[in-house]
């Protein structure tokens, strides 16, 4: 199967690199736009379960499993609507929705206000990532695509963190404007948060063209069968790689989602205060490490072949963990920043592999659909899970430290089903079949 489908498609001239560039750079702003919109909520968790009178696991499943869920069901049809060339309307239509969505939530007025306006976040940011990876795709040569992949996907890591520096921006801002319009400062947030979106949509029109491929896509869409008889088959070390990082974003999403938190409860940090030490250590650390992980699997390629991935997501996540344990069991704040920091270096490493290898080996018709997959783990296992188990695990704990320990307790969990699926996806991919795959794809022609 591997084989008819990356020969279906043929090679073609690229996009002259100056606008494939601007489209990149237009790319990354939006990704940095979408997670400050989806993470905020995370920084605002005191006034708003103040004012709305929600539990913690209430806006935990607000932050994770309800977003996510809806996030990965709409971004498998997004993906298959992307694969068959339509890009910018989707783009557009989903930048929209997600910052008009953003606005709406400083209007809530209780628990299912804010989840439906959440609801509407979820649905427009899961057309991006799709998008961006057939238009990455589309724009460059199958030898130049891993720079502007790890760059966009880098965006991703570092705003896990960095989400938290522009929201504190965004609170200092508030607190200013909230007097002067006679409104609460969580509410002004939400709103300022909201209205980049809508800027950077207008610009999608003019750089994000349709797609070159699309009459030649249109004939060549693998059908969501065929997609799943792959996955079953030559494809099924993706799936296990997807599920494994799925694991590694538990912890993730699980620490970006109740860092803030920790600090402003257990730590006296202010809300502002909180956000920018959060970022501050996690931003820097999640760059290095998402620089440094696809080169230290490159460089270990030569003696153990495509088992390198395995071998570094196996590694970041042993290594991430444990930092981050030792830095929760210090109890000081100095060596918490620091855990937090290792942790993000390692773990933000293991989280781009996936995007690098859907670019190298996978069959170019399900490109698309093979990043919502990814997605679909992350969100669901990542999202979906982590800041649930965290809060839950605090909440029946009890006490001061319940943060600390629900962090304690998911990053032990995390990083054995995480080292578990890497080593199920090393043996996978040392099949014999799994070569075979691997072969014909790397001989596909470009698209």
């Amino acid at each position: 199967m591997p084989t008819d489908i990356d020969a279906s498609v043929n090679g073609s001239p690229k996009q002259g690199s100056l606008l494939a560039w601007s489209a990149v750079t237009l790319l990354c702003a939006l990704y940095v736009m979408s997670f400050v919109d989806r993470m905020i909520l995370a920084l605002l968790v005191q006034p708003i379960t103040q004012d709305l009178g929600v539990s913690d696991t209430e806006v935990g499943v607000l932050i994770g499993i309800g977003f996510a869920l809806v996030y990965v069901l709409i971004g498998l049809p997004i993906a298959h609507i992307v694969d068959g060339g339509a890009r910018r309307k989707v783009l557009i239509a989903g930048v929209v929705l997600w910052s008009l969505a953003t606005i709406a939530s400083a209007f809530s007025e209780n628990f299912w206000h804010l989840a439906i306006a959440r609801l509407g976040v979820a649905i427009g940011e899961a057309a991006l990532t799709p998008v961006a990876i057939a238009v990455i795709a589309d724009m460059f040569p199958k030898e130049r695509r891993e720079l502007p992949t790890s760059i966009y996907m880098a965006v991703g890591v570092l705003m896990g963190s960095g989400a938290f520096i522009l929201g504190g921006f965004a609170v200092d801002a508030a607190e200013q404007v909230s007097p002067v319009i006679s409104m609460d400062v969580w509410r002004t947030t939400l709103i300022l948060v909201g209205l980049p979106g809508l800027v950077l949509a207008a610009l999608a029109a003019f750089l994000i063209g349709p797609a070159k491929q699309q009459e030649a896509s249109a004939k060549t869409v693998v059908s969501a069968e065929e997609a799943l008889a792959y996955l079953r088959g030559d494809g099924l070390f993706f799936l296990l790689l997807f599920i494994c990082i799925g694991f590694v974003s538990m912890l993730a999403m699980g620490l970006v989602s109740w860092a803030p938190t920790m600090l402003i409860r257990e730590f006296g940090f202010e809300v502002s205060q909180a956000g920018f030490a959060f970022g501050s250590v996690g931003m820097p650390a999640a760059v290095l490490g998402t620089v440094l992980a696809p080169i230290v699997a490159k460089s270990l390629s030569g003696r153990f072949g495509h088992s390198s991935t395995p071998l570094v997501i196996g590694a970041c996540s042993l290594i991430g963990s444990t930092l981050l344990v030792l830095g929760l069991a210090s109890g000081s704040t100095l060596f918490l920043l620091i855990g937090v920091a290792g942790m993000m270096l390692f773990l933000s490493g293991a989280i781009v592999m996936p995007a690098i290898v859907i670019q190298i080996l996978s069959p170019p018709p399900l490109r698309a659909r093979l990043m919502a997959m990814n997605l679909l783990c992350l969100g669901l296992i990542g999202q979906g899970m982590g800041p649930v188990i965290v809060a839950r695990i605090g909440e029946v704990r009890g006490g001061e430290g319940g943060l600390s320990f629900g962090l304690m307790i998911t990053a032990m969990l995390s990083a054995t089903l995480a080292i578990s699926f890497a080593w199920l996806m090393h043996r996978r991919l040392n099949a014999p079949e799994t070569q075979r795959s691997l072969a014909a794809a790397s001989e596909a022609p470009s698209v």
